[in-house]
C-alpha cells in the first residue's frame, strides 16, 4: 500500500461499509428527497430509495415531553417538585437567543437552510466514520434529534421499554425512520417551533433536561437571562452530559465551551471582542449552582403533610383508573396540585408544637398537631417535632413516618386517645334521649360484665375497674360536670347504660379511625367475641368496657376531623389535602369537592359543644387551653393509663384541631420526664398538649372575630329561658345538686355562690366557707373586680380546702 494511504481494520472496514449505505442512502437519496414537499406535488416521484419517504407522517402526535410537576400551598407558594426527568417547558420567547444561536452553531449550523436532513452533514460524519476509530459520527440535524429525542421520550412516558430500544438501536431502519420524521416534521413545524421543541426536550446536564431546568440548576437563572458564555456551555454539554459536566469535570466543559464559541464566531454569530470576553470567563465565576429537590423533603416544616397529598393523589381515580397511570401523571404529567395547606397555619402549629417540644429533645418525646376546617374538611396544617428523612449520622432522629395519620397514609398505628374518647359516649348518651343534667354515679369502682351491653360483640364484656385520680370528688354528679372533671367512673356508669357498639358507631361516623386495620390476630378476637367479620360488618374500633376510656388507637388526623363534625353541628367531612389537579396545559383535570354529611342531629352537636365549653373553664381539665379575650371554644383533655399518651382535641367554630404527645415506639410513661428542660413529676392532657392548642389558636385565629357557638334549643325548660351562660352554669349545678346524696355527708361543704360579688367579699366569702381560691381575670362589659364565674359552681359538695376558682371582669 502506498505511502501516507490508512490501512482499514476490520471495525474500520464495517464502519465504512455503514457510512457508505448512509451515504448512498441517506446521502444521496435524501439529497433529493429533501426538494420531497416540491417533486411530491408534481406526482414524479419515481426514485426507488425516494419512495422510501412517500410515507412520511402526516399527522404526528409526539407527546408531550416529561414535565415536572408541582404541589403548591393554598396560598400558591411552592411546596415540593415531582419529576423523573427535571425539565420545565418554556415557550421560545424566554429562551435566550444565545442559546438558540449556540445550539445551532454547535449542533446543525445548516439548520436553517435543509429541509431535516443535511447531505453535507451526513457526507462529513461519512468521512469521519472512514478516517477515525471512535464511535460512528452521527451526521444528524437538530431536527432530528428532535425526532428521535421526542420517541425517546413517549417510550418513556408510556413506560414501554421497546419503544425506547427502537429509538436508540444502532441501524440503518432506524436512521431512515428517524429521517421520515425528520422531514414530515420540517413541513408541518416551523424552525422556531422546531429548535424550541429540541431545546426543551434535549438533555442538558448530568439529570437537567431543556434550557429552563438546566439555567435554573448551574446558573440559577431562567434560560432567557443567560449571558454568551453561560449558552456556550450549556450548547456544548447536550452531546456528553456526563463528559462536559461543568461541575464535575470544569476543565473538559472549559474546553467544550470554548469550541461553541469558536463555532458561533466562525459563523458569524458573535464578535471578536465578544468571544475573547467570554473564553477569559472562568467556568467556577459562571456556576451559581442550585440542586434541584425532587419530593416532599423540599417541603421542609410541611413535608409531612406533602407525603399525606402524594398518596391521596396516588389513591384518587380521578388521575387515571390504574395507580401506574397516576404515577407517571405525577412524575412526568408537570402537573399543579393545589393543596389545603394554610402557611400561615402550618407555620403556627410548627412553632407552638416546637415550643413545646423542641426537636430532638432529649425527652424523646414526640408532638404531633393536626388543624381540620370544620364543614369543608380541609386540612390546613400537619405537622410534628421530628425532622422528616431517612435516618442519618447527622440526623439520627429523623422518620419519615407521619404521627398525625395511620399506616394508609405513610404514618403508624394511631395511639391510645385516653379520655378525649369520653366525647363519644357524651354524643351517644345525648343521641339516646338522655341529658346533660342527668346525675351519674361517680364512686362505683367495679362493673361486672353483666352490666355492659356490646350487641355486635357479646364477648368482650368483661369485668370493667375504673380508677380517678386522687383527690378528684366521687358521690353523684352532672354529666356536664363529670365531663368538665373527666371523671373515669361517672363516664363508664354512663357507658353501661348504652351499647359500645353504638358508641363505636357513633365514633366512627363523626371520623374517628385506627392507625391501622385490625390485624389477624384481632380480626380472630372479634370473631370469638361474637362480632360477624363479614365484609362492612367489621369494626375497626374494639367496643370493650376500657374503650369508653381511650384504650383504641386512633389517629391525631381523624380526632380533629371529630372535632370538625361537632363544630360544624353535627356534619361530618371527609378530610382533603388538595383541592384541584392542573395539567400541563392548563386544564382541570381533578376537582376535589368538600364530601360532607349529616351523621349527628344539629341540637345533639350543639348541646354536645354546650357541655364541652364547660372544660375549659378555670378549675376544669382543659382550664390551660382558654383562648385570649374569652373567644368560645369547647374542647376535651385525654391522658392514657400511666401517662403513656397526653391528648389535647377542642375546636372554634372556625377550626377544629387535634394534639397528641407521647413517644413514637410505643406504650411508655411520661413520668417523671424532663421536657424542654422543665421537670415535670406527669404529664397529662392539660400539662403541654393543651397550652399548645392555646398558642396555635390564638395565633392564627388573632385579629379574626369572635364567632359564638349556637345554642342549643327544646332540650329542657331551664335552656328555653333563655339564661347566660354563667347563670345556666349555676342552675344546672343547683338541679344536680338537688338529687345529690352527697348533700347529706358530713365531710363535704356546700360551695357558695359568689357571682356579682366583689373580689374582696368573694375571697371573704370563700374563706369562711373553708374554702381556697384561686383568681382569674377576663375581658368583661361587667364592672371591674367584679366576679363574673366560678367553678366549682354554687352548690356542690365538696371537702374543705378545695381550691374556687373565681374570675373577675377587668372592666374592659
Amino acid at each position: 500500500m502506498p505511502n501516507g494511504d490508512r490501512q482499514l481494520s476490520t471495525n474500520q472496514l464495517v464502519r465504512a461499509l455503514i457510512s457508505f449505505l448512509l451515504m448512498s442512502i441517506v446521502g444521496g437519496g435524501l439529497l433529493a428527497a429533501t426538494a420531497l414537499p416540491v417533486v411530491a406535488t408534481s406526482g414524479t416521484v419515481t426514485n426507488a430509495v425516494t419512495r422510501i419517504f412517500d410515507e412520511a407522517p402526516t399527522e404526528l402526535d409526539f407527546t408531550r415531553p416529561s414535565e415536572k410537576s408541582v404541589i403548591l400551598a393554598a396560598d400558591g407558594s411552592t411546596l415540593a417538585h415531582f419529576y423523573a426527568e427535571n425539565r420545565i417547558i418554556v415557550p421560545a420567547d424566554q429562551i435566550s437567543q444565545f442559546l438558540k444561536d449556540a445550539a445551532v452553531a454547535i449542533e446543525d449550523q445548516r439548520f436553517y437552510q435543509h429541509n431535516g436532513i443535511d447531505p453535507k452533514g451526513i457526507a462529513g460524519a461519512a468521512f469521519s466514520n472512514l478516517t477515525t476509530t471512535g464511535g460512528l459520527a452521527g451526521g444528524s440535524t437538530i431536527t432530528q434529534q428532535y425526532v428521535k429525542n421526542a420517541m425517546i421520550e413517549e417510550g418513556r412516558i408510556l413506560n414501554d421499554d421497546r419503544m425506547v430500544a427502537r429509538a436508540t438501536e444502532r441501524t440503518i431502519t432506524r436512521k431512515l425512520n428517524e429521517a421520515r420524521y425528520a422531514i414530515a416534521v420540517e413541513n408541518k413545524m416551523s424552525k422556531e417551533d422546531i429548535l424550541t421543541g429540541y431545546l426543551n426536550l434535549a438533555q442538558f446536564g448530568p439529570s437537567q433536561w431543556g434550557v429552563e431546568s438546566a439555567s435554573r440548576y448551574f446558573f440559577g437563572v431562567p434560560a432567557s437571562k443567560v449571558t454568551l458564555e453561560q449558552a456556550a456551555m450549556l450548547a456544548g454539554i447536550t452531546q456528553a452530559p456526563g463528559r462536559w459536566d461543568p461541575v464535575n469535570n470544569p476543565e473538559e466543559a472549559k474546553k467544550r465551551r470554548d469550541t461553541v464559541l469558536a463555532k458561533m464566531h466562525s459563523l458569524g454569530m458573535i464578535t471578536e471582542e465578544q468571544m475573547t470576553a467570554a473564553i477569559a470567563v472562568p467556568i467556577a465565576d459562571m456556576l451559581n449552582v442550585h440542586p434541584a429537590q425532587n419530593g416532599c423533603e423540599e417541603a421542609g416544616i410541611s413535608a409531612y403533610f406533602c407525603e399525606y397529598v402524594v398518596k391521596e393523589v396516588l389513591n384518587s381515580p380521578l388521575l387515571g383508573d390504574t395507580r401506574e397511570k397516576r404515577i407517571q401523571a405525577l412524575y412526568r404529567g408537570g402537573l399543579t396540585i393545589k393543596t389545603t395547606l394554610e402557611p400561615k397555619h402550618q407555620q403556627a402549629a410548627y412553632e407552638a408544637v416546637t415550643r413545646s417540644v423542641p426537636v430532638g429533645d432529649a425527652s424523646n418525646t414526640k408532638m404531633a398537631l393536626s388543624a381540620v376546617e370544620p364543614g369543608t374538611g380541609k386540612i390546613l396544617a400537619m405537622t410534628q417535632n421530628t425532622n422528616y428523612g431517612a435516618v442519618s449520622k447527622e440526623n439520627p432522629a429523623a422518620t419519615q413516618v407521619n404521627l398525625n395519620v395511620g399506616t394508609d397514609m405513610g404514618g403508624g398505628q394511631g395511639f391510645q386517645s385516653g379520655s378525649t374518647f369520653k366525647v363519644f359516649t357524651l354524643v351517644e348518651w345525648l343521641k339516646q334521649g338522655k341529658s346533660e343534667y342527668d346525675t351519674v354515679n361517680g364512686s362505683q369502682a367495679s362493673f361486672p360484665a353483666r352490666m355492659w351491653n356490646i350487641s355486635c360483640a357479646p364477648g368482650f364484656a368483661d369485668t370493667f375497674r375504673p380508677t380517678d385520680l386522687a383527690g378528684k370528688p366521687g358521690g353523684r354528679m352532672s354529666v356536664i360536670t363529670a365531663t368538665a372533671q373527666s371523671m373515669n367512673r361517672a363516664f363508664s356508669h354512663m357507658a353501661t347504660q348504652l351499647d359500645l357498639c353504638d358508641i363505636v358507631q357513633t365514633a366512627t361516623d363523626m371520623g374517628v379511625r385506627r392507625g391501622s386495620y385490625p390485624t389477624a390476630d384481632e380480626i380472630a378476637e372479634f370473631k370469638t367475641a361474637g362480632m360477624d367479620i363479614s365484609e362492612g360488618k367489621l369494626t375497626h374500633l374494639k367496643p370493650n368496657p376500657s374503650m369508653v376510656l381511650g384504650t383504641n388507637e386512633i389517629t391525631p388526623l381523624s380526632m380533629a376531623v371529630s372535632m370538625a363534625t361537632l363544630a360544624a353541628e353535627g356534619e361530618y367531612c371527609a378530610p382533603i389535602s388538595f383541592t384541584e389537579v392542573i395539567d400541563a396545559n392548563g386544564k382541570v383535570i381533578a376537582a376535589q369537592e368538600p364530601k360532607c354529611k349529616r351523621v349527628l342531629d344539629k341540637n345533639i352537636a350543639l348541646r354536645t359543644t354546650k357541655v364541652l365549653t364547660q372544660v375549659i373553664r378555670p378549675g376544669a381539665t382543659g382550664a390551660n387551653a382558654r383562648l385570649a379575650g374569652g373567644r368560645p371554644v369547647a374542647g376535651k383533655t385525654g391522658t392514657t393509663n400511666n401517662a403513656w399518651h397526653a391528648w389535647f382535641t377542642g375546636y372554634t367554630p372556625e377550626l377544629a384541631t387535634a394534639i397528641w404527645m407521647g413517644h413514637q415506639e410505643g406504650n411508655i410513661p411520661m413520668l417523671n420526664l424532663t421536657v424542654n428542660g422543665r421537670y415535670y413529676r406527669t404529664v397529662y392532657g392539660v400539662t403541654l398538649a393543651a397550652p399548645t392548642f392555646k398558642q396555635f389558636m390564638d395565633t392564627v385565629l388573632a385579629g379574626q372575630p369572635f364567632t359564638q357557638f349556637a345554642r342549643p334549643t327544646g332540650v329542657s325548660l331551664r335552656e328555653d329561658e333563655d339564661l347566660d351562660d354563667d347563670e345556666a352554669e349555676d342552675t344546672i349545678t343547683s338541679d344536680e345538686n338537688s338529687t345529690s346524696p352527697a348533700e347529706n355527708e358530713a365531710s363535704s361543704v356546700r360551695v357558695p355562690s359568689v357571682r356579682g360579688m366583689t373580689l374582696n367579699e368573694a375571697t371573704a366569702h370563700l374563706v369562711r366557707a373553708g374554702f381556697n381560691y384561686q383568681v382569674h381575670t377576663e375581658k368583661s362589659y361587667m364592672p371591674k373586680g367584679q366576679v363574673i364565674s366560678q367553678n366549682p359552681q354554687r352548690g356542690q359538695m365538696l371537702p374543705p380546702g378545695t381550691t374556687i376558682h373565681i374570675v373577675i371582669s377587668d372592666g374592659r
